[in-house]
């Protein structure tokens, strides 16, 4: 056709260029065979056949010769390429133990995966790659596959697992996605005690909280309310839709693949049987036939099957609207029809809007069921239940086309039906409540599911062209009220694609006649202004009048509303006949038609048409007094609809709290005649319809219990739930035959026992419970024995609801420890019930056969019963069944939860033998890793399918490719209960010893990732559902907890997520998250799911803290790039004020991640570390505060407030490493906030508390927290003191140290001498230039009570330190504390500016541990005691530079010559500090004769200078030199000797060739340049015989 189109439009140009492409076409045909021979060889049996072809099709894709587009959707090639891997991978079991394959099979494996990856690049072929499992398969080989294949493996799966959530995160450096290197996986650094809010498995919570638990006002989700998404009670099936706001990502292209319609519904033979027969029948002329069929319709077909059934065969439902405008004699059946009618309409709304929920979604092929507007198994919100699955069904010769649009094309059939009776009725206000119904059905529809817009749109304007026709010929009151609602919902279904229409001219006619029409305008302004919004889209001059039309108007007050409803009350009021009242009462009810408008617009804009009217006056006397004849109970019954009607449809029951004493006190009539109708009253039909009556008052309770329970006592709750169980009683004597009766009291039944009240009423009552249980499963076990629950959808109804009552009796059983006593079979006939009801084909029946396994396994009283050896096997059984259904894609969600509720249950076995059994054997028959990973790489954040999947504006021509694709998510709920069931897994198999194999097997899965990446696709900012953002917080906070757990077994997955920095960038934006507005309980646990969020986001972000390693920078990056969120959550979280979890969550990440900024900060400054000044934290904040101020300030009142002992530790802690990284943190604390007196007062007050006087020594029993206390307060004031002069000042005035040496003794209880450290360190802080700290040191006492002294005293804290070091050095030869040694020494340093202190020193045995020095001595010395050694030289260098120690050290008997050994023979640093020592002993003039009296003490400096080449030797050699030779001739006399001055001429050599060659400091060696020279004058010649020798030589040269 192309080759032609084109020669028909170029001529002779046309010819070549169409032979061109037969060419082409030919070359690809030929090509194509080719790459067929070469795929059919993959399949080949032998390995060099399979292996050939495969590099010859991976060549002919490198040369281009074929193309990766023609390969993309090639099956056959996949399924080979999975056979040849699959074959390869049956080695073994598990995949990975006993497995060996030859190089020639890895070479066939590495080939595959290479093929694979290059197809993987299209999203068609990932996509089958998906349904083939492939990725499973890989798992397998991966360990023998080289590096560059194993990347490759790694990229592939990784594309098809978890592609869909790489989004892309604007305003992030790109370099920071670059990170390649692989960190040094150190010892993990023991973090603080996380603080996450973990839920028990099954708690009375929000998100485990039983059906029965919760009250019955609330509503689904997928269609809130839009205003008050708290108090009002409208439907799903009622409002308006509105659009969400979550837009789709490319990456989330599966979403729009979901199979999206209006399921056809598949019947058994006997359901065919029943419909047609049925239809037949409502064409029958015998009147007592169609009555008693139609009531067969409402009682029974449309309780057991599903509603789109009778939409999708509509010759029901248009043979019902024929009986509603027929003439009968009865008026019973056209009212019975119109009921009916009504009912369908509401439950395909209900319908809808479940088959809409992602909850309740089934993969099209799955099981069918369907669930009502009330007993749902979704916990409580969402009114339409369990879904129907759906086969496509496409009826034979007719067009292909979508189920919706044969719905549709149903839907208008029986408009047309509607509107043709209209122009022929003369009373139809009841055919326009039901066209009004259906027509918002439709509208339900298309706004669900995707349609063909144009032909939809053609067939309404044929449906308003007949309205418009109708409304030519009428014009009275009912005609326009009816027009209004019909048009509006039909405009608005019009107007869901958004497309602009053109409605004929009769139509516009018509539409500004109504919106000109007095009859609405001033007498129903409400439904006015809903006609008008839809009506002005398709003419604008609608509603539009001018002055002359608006008085024209006139006086309309009688087509008032409530003028109309007060006439009619006074007509039945003076009314004498029973047909008068009827009659007024069905003209009531046609009157209130509008106020459906409630549920549609949410609010309750028409209840005041209610109020001020004498309702009770005018029905007192029918329902006071029993009906005594046929005709009271019609009239009582017709009242009763009324009532129900109103009741259903009204937002608030204020204006009825009349019926509640009247009706529902005890001994009132319509009680009394409840119980009487349903035992005594013979019902007709053989047990499958119900009389009037019973109906009636059925349908009028449950409306009084579900629109008005809050105005009902619980004792008038308990007597109608009496009577409901009397009435079953009743019914097992005639072998529960009456199914109608059956179905219609156990939906009551299971309505009422979910209340709070009845729930403890039974549980005080246990035995009355085991008894209903008893009758509940009678029940179920004689319907399953009669077979008719394989009977198609015959009575599936009642047995959901059987199921219903069965787990609202059990839920209180269950709290209750006597039912560990009861005896009987009660276990086994709920066992026995589990197995009927897992069994059923309805999934919402299923469902609840779980949630009784649920409360079995959850209860703490049943629990022990399971653990007994008979029940072990099917504990198993049931552990396996549970798993099976939760990873099965074709069950729906709230399914899923209810079996993995089971699941954890199960998991969580308090033996911990059986439960680690249990765990090993799900291990072995299940890859639950992989399962996990499935399950959570597709979430469904959206509440609603058709928000996510794709509308097509084009009617679809073949449906079967969209059956066939299986597209399987979970919700939010789900996701929860996945990641517990991972923790709960993952604990146990790691607690059985298999923590090796387990750990790798999580890290090769990459679940972690998977998990990690959900967080970057939350709604949580654009959710304005409160319950739906509830769910979707619970399932974060769940996530983020499953990865702390992960993170603590493996430190390296901690290294994987720190690499995933567009995910740590959406965690902590997940600080930022907001609520949407609610009220009342809401609001609180709004609060509380969003602080454990907050609060697993910190623990989670503690964690990776502490195993970052040199990934800290990474984590870092992306925390101050969320500085604002960052910082504001943690100022508001440090409060004393804010929740405990939050407060501790907040505590753990400030410790964690400020001591690790610290400590890196401090590695990097060095020794050149001065003032402390992170850029972050000496930022402005606000209130000129800085952050680090702000920090500081709340980490102080935390400090000073709190109570629990973890709390102020992590504070501290907190508070020291923000000290060390921000100067303003340090000037807030000292200036003006006691908080240096608030730290010593403490240690003052646990030195009061903890000292025992008797034995001078602290009480040990229970006084560990206080010793770490001590420690974390003593540790906190050294860092401030390291920082501040002020501090020191500040606890100088408080008597710091006399306080700490009262508390001094008890570094004796730790016996890793860390205390006695953090004392001595904060002296050493404390004493650092501070001389009236060391002075202070010489005066304190460790009696309590007593002050320090006024003069040093030789019990001061000062002599105990020394009594510590002396005591250490006279050990040093077995085993010394090094470090102890260490900072004591540091500490004399500063004491050594002090005299008191010095005077105190030379009197110690400190100075003289000189001798020990001896070489006699130090020859067997190790290296410990040789950094002894160099610890009291370094000190010695310090205080040698005072006169007094000086002479004490010359005076030491052979210190001198000591030190002359140590120089000369000791290795640096020892032989360089003792030349400083010695260097200080010069500046002496009584020591400079002792000096040169040493024989080897000269010689030694100038072997220094000869030979050395270190310039600091040089230098202090030479200071050495000068300060003996300068001024003192004897000096000067023994250099010479000593050859000094030639030693220092080579000094000055070397050293003049270090100024050339060396990065020594230039001018250092300018200074020891400029000494040498000095020196070298000072000495002059260095040798006298020498000099002689030259004089003479001198004096012969001249002669």
């Amino acid at each position: 056709m192309i080759g032609y189109k084109v020669t028909e439009t170029l001529g002779g140009v046309g010819i070549g260029l169409k032979f061109q492409m037969d060419s082409q076409r030919r070359e690809t045909t030929l090509s194509n065979n080719g790459t067929n021979e070469l795929i059919a060889n993959l399949d080949h049996e032998l390995l060099d056949v399979r292996v050939r072809a495969l590099k010859c099709l991976l060549r002919k894709l490198e040369c281009g010769i074929i193309s990766s587009e023609g390969l993309k959707d090639r099956v056959d090639l996949l399924d080979r390429c999975r056979r040849w891997l699959s074959s390869a991978s049956e080695g073994s079991a598990d995949g990975n133990k006993n497995l060996s394959l030859d190089s020639a099979e890895v070479e066939g494996i590495e080939l595959v995966v290479q093929l694979l990856y290059e197809l993987s690049k299209h999203r068609e072929f990932r996509d089958l790659l998906r349904l083939q499992n492939v990725d499973s398969v890989l798992f397998k080989l991966k360990p023998y596959l080289s590096g560059d294949f194993k990347c490759q493996l790694d990229a592939l799966v990784n594309s098809l697992v978890v592609g869909q959530f790489e989004l892309s995160y604007e305003g992030a450096a790109s370099e920071w996605f670059d990170n390649k290197t692989c960190p040094a996986l150190t010892a993990r650094t023991k973090p603080l005690d996380m603080y996450s809010s973990r839920q028990k498995p099954y708690e009375y919570d929000y998100n485990y909280k039983p059906y029965g638990e919760l009250s019955q006002d609330r509503r689904s989700p997928s269609h809130p309310s839009p205003k008050d998404s708290d108090t009002s009670r409208s439907t799903p099936e009622t409002q308006v839709v509105k659009k969400s706001n979550l837009a789709l990502s490319s990456e989330d292209g599966w979403m729009q693949n979901i199979p999206f319609f209006v399921p056809s519904v598949d019947l058994a033979v006997t359901d065919r049987r029943i419909i047609n027969s049925t239809v037949d029948s409502l064409s029958a002329t015998s009147e007592p036939l169609v009555l008693m069929t139609v009531c067969f319709i409402r009682d029974t077909l449309t309780m057991d099957y599903p509603p789109e059934l009778f939409i999708q065969d509509s010759s029901l439902l248009l043979a019902l609207a024929q009986v509603t405008v027929s003439r009968w004699s009865d008026h019973r059946i056209p009212y019975m029809a119109i009921q009916t009618l009504l009912k369908i309409s509401s439950n395909l709304r209900f319908r809808f809007s479940q088959l809409n929920s992602s909850e309740q979604y089934e993969i099209p092929g799955a099981p069918t069921s369907f669930l009502d507007k009330k007993h749902n198994n979704l916990y409580y919100d969402y009114d339409g239940i369990s879904s129907y699955s759906s086969r496509m069904m496409q009826n034979p010769g007719t067009s292909s086309a979508s189920p919706t649009d044969a719905v549709v094309e149903n839907f208008v059939q029986l408009f047309k039906s509607f509107s043709r009776s209209l122009l022929y009725t003369s009373y139809d206000i009841h055919i326009w409540t039901v066209f009004d119904s259906f027509a918002f059905s439709m509208y339900k529809c298309v706004s669900t599911f995707p349609v063909d817009s144009k032909s939809l749109t053609l067939s309404l304007q044929g449906v308003l062209m007949e309205l418009a026709h109708i409304w030519e010929r009428k014009s009275d009151f009912h005609t326009v009220v009816g027009l209004c609602l019909v048009s509006a919902s039909m405009l608005n279904s019009m107007k869901v694609h958004n497309e602009t229409f053109i409605v004929s001219k009769d139509v516009r006619n018509m539409l500004r006649s109504l919106s000109y029409s007095p009859v609405i305008r001033s007498g129903w302004p409400e439904l006015f202004e809903y006609f008008i919004q839809f009506s002005s889209m398709f003419d604008p001059s609608a509603g539009i009048m001018s002055d002359n039309q608006k008085d024209q108007d006139g006086d309309n007050s009688e087509n008032h509303p409530k003028r109309k409803i007060l006439n009619l009350l006074y007509a039945i009021q003076n009314a004498s006949s029973h047909e008068e009242v009827a009659e007024s009462v069905d003209s009531l009810r046609d009157v209130l038609l509008p106020i459906t408008l409630n549920l549609r617009l949410g609010e309750d804009s028409l209840a005041y048409i209610l109020q001020d009217a004498p309702w009770r006056d005018t029905f007192y006397r029918f329902l006071c007094i029993e009906p005594t004849t046929e005709g009271d109970e019609t009239l009582l019954g017709r009242v009763l609809d009324l009532f129900s009607y109103i009741l259903q449809n009204s937002l608030s029951a204020k204006a009825f709290k009349w019926i509640t004493p009247l009706c529902c006190e005890k001994a009132c009539t319509t009680l009394k005649l409840l119980a009487s109708a349903a035992v005594k009253i013979e019902i007709r039909h053989g047990g499958t319809a119900l009389s009037d009556l019973v109906r009636s008052l059925l349908e009028f309770y449950s409306a009084v219990f579900n629109h008005g329970s809050t105005l009902l006592s619980s004792q008038t709750k308990w007597e109608i739930f009496q009577i409901y169980t009397a009435i079953l009683n009743s019914l097992e004597e005639a072998a529960y035959s009456n199914f109608a009766l059956l179905t219609g009291v156990t939906k009551e039944l299971a309505t009422i026992s979910e209340d709070k009240d009845i729930q403890s009423k039974l549980k005080a009552n246990p035995i009355l419970s085991l008894a209903l249980i008893h009758r509940l499963t009678d029940a179920v076990m004689v319907l399953a024995s009669n077979g008719v629950l394989f009977e198609g959808f015959k009575n599936t109804s009642a047995v959901y609801y059987l199921s219903i009552c069965v787990v609202h009796m059990l839920f209180p059983m269950m709290k209750d420890e006597a039912c560990k006593t009861f005896k009987g079979d009660w276990i086994d006939r709920c066992g026995r019930t589990f197995q009927i009801f897992s069994l059923s084909a309805d999934l919402r029946t299923k469902c609840q056969a779980f949630q009784v396994c649920e409360i079995f396994t959850a209860s703490s009283y049943t629990r022990p019963i399971f653990v007994e050896s008979s029940f072990r096997e099917a504990i198993v059984s049931l552990l396996q069944t549970a798993y099976s259904t939760f990873v099965d894609p074709k069950q729906p969600s709230f399914i899923k939860v209810r079996a993995g509720n089971t699941i954890l249950n199960v998991l969580k076995d308090e033996d911990e033998k059986s439960r680690f059994a249990l765990a090993r054997r799900l291990q072995q028959e299940f890859s639950v890793l992989v399962d996990v990973s499935r399950l959570c790489s597709r979430v469904l954040w959206n509440s609603k399918i058709s928000d996510v999947t794709k509308k097509s504006t084009e009617k679809s021509t073949d449906i079967s490719n969209v059956t066939t694709t299986e597209v399987p998510f979970i919700t939010p709920r789900v996701l929860t209960v996945v990641c517990k069931i991972l923790m709960s897994f993952l604990q146990s198999v790691v607690e059985s010893g298999n923590r090796e194999a387990a750990l790798h097997e999580v890290t090769s899965s990459g679940i972690c990732q998977i998990l990690f990446r959900i967080i970057m696709r939350h709604p949580l900012n654009s959710e304005t559902n409160i319950r739906l953002w509830l769910d979707y917080c619970c399932a974060l906070s769940t996530v983020l907890e499953t990865l702390i757990s992960l993170t603590k077994l493996d430190r390296t997955i901690s290294i994987i997520l720190i690499g995933e920095k567009k995910c740590l960038s959406m965690m902590f934006s997940l600080l930022d998250v907001e609520a949407p507005p609610a009220k009342g309980a809401y609001e609180e646990k709004a609060d509380e799911v969003a602080n454990a969020l907050c609060g697993n986001i910190f623990n989670l972000a503690t964690v990776l803290c502490c195993d970052a390693g040199n990934n800290f920078e990474d984590l870092e990056r992306v925390a101050w790039t969320h500085q604002s969120v960052l910082f504001t959550k943690l100022a508001d979280w440090l409060r004393v004020s804010a929740p405990v979890v939050s407060r501790r969550a907040a505590l753990g990440f400030s410790h964690g991640f400020l001591s690790i900024l610290s400590h890196r900060t401090v590695s990097e400054q060095g020794a050149n570390y001065k003032v402390p000044a992170h850029p972050f934290l000496c930022r402005k904040w606000k209130d000129n505060f800085t952050y680090g101020q702000a920090l500081c300030e709340n980490l102080i009142n935390i400090l000073k407030n709190a109570v629990d002992y973890g709390e102020r530790m992590s504070a501290m802690k907190s508070l020291a490493a923000l000290f060390s990284l921000s100067c303003s943190s340090v000037q807030y604390a000292v200036d003006g906030n006691g908080f240096i007196e608030f730290c010593v007062q403490k240690l003052h007050d646990l030195g009061c508390k903890y000292y025992d006087t008797k034995n001078t020594s602290i009480n040990k029993k229970n006084t560990s927290p206080f010793l770490t206390e001590t420690l974390s307060y003593v540790e906190l004031l050294s860092c401030i003191f390291y920082v501040s002069s002020e501090a020191k000042r500040l606890a100088l005035q408080s008597n710091f140290p006399d306080i700490l040496h009262k508390i001094f003794g008890w570094w004796t209880c730790l016996s890793d001498f860390s205390l006695l450290h953090a004392y001595i360190e904060a002296l050493l802080n404390f004493t650092e230039e501070f001389p009236e700290g060391a002075l202070a040191l010489t005066l304190t006492s460790n009696v309590i009570g007593v002050g320090p002294r006024r003069v040093p005293t030789q019990q001061s804290i000062f002599m105990e330190i020394i009594g510590i070091l002396e005591k250490d050095l006279s050990n040093v030869e077995h085993n010394p504390n090094l470090k102890s040694v260490e900072i004591i020494f540091e500490l004399l340093k500063n004491f050594c500016f002090v005299q008191e202190c010095r005077n105190i020193l030379l009197k110690s045995s400190v100075i003289a541990f000189l001798k020990k020095l001896h070489n006699q001595e130090t020859k067997k010395w190790g290296n410990k005691q040789n950094t002894v050694k160099a610890n009291y030289l370094d000190f010695l260098v310090h205080a040698s530079a005072h006169s007094d120690v000086q002479s004490c050290i010359a005076k030491i008997p052979e210190g001198l010559e000591i030190l002359v050994q140590v120089m000369e023979a000791d290795t640096p640093p020892a032989s360089t500090l003792a030349l400083k020592v010695l260097r200080n002993l010069c500046f002496q003039q009584a020591n400079k004769g002792r000096l040169l009296s040493e024989n080897m003490f000269m010689p030694s400096l100038s072997n220094k200078l000869s030979q050395s080449s270190d310039l600091n030797e040089i230098e202090h050699a030479t200071i050495s030199l000068w300060a003996l030779v300068a001024n003192y001739e004897k000096g000067r006399l023994f250099a010479k000797k000593a050859y000094c001055g030639e030693s220092i001429s080579k000094a000055l050599t070397r050293v003049k060739k270090m100024e050339q060659t060396s990065n020594t400091d230039s001018e250092e060696i300018t200074r020891v340049i400029s000494l040498l020279e000095t020196v070298q004058k000072l000495i002059g010649t260095s040798n006298p015989a020498k000099q002689a020798m030259n004089s003479r030589s001198s004096s012969l040269s001249q002669v």
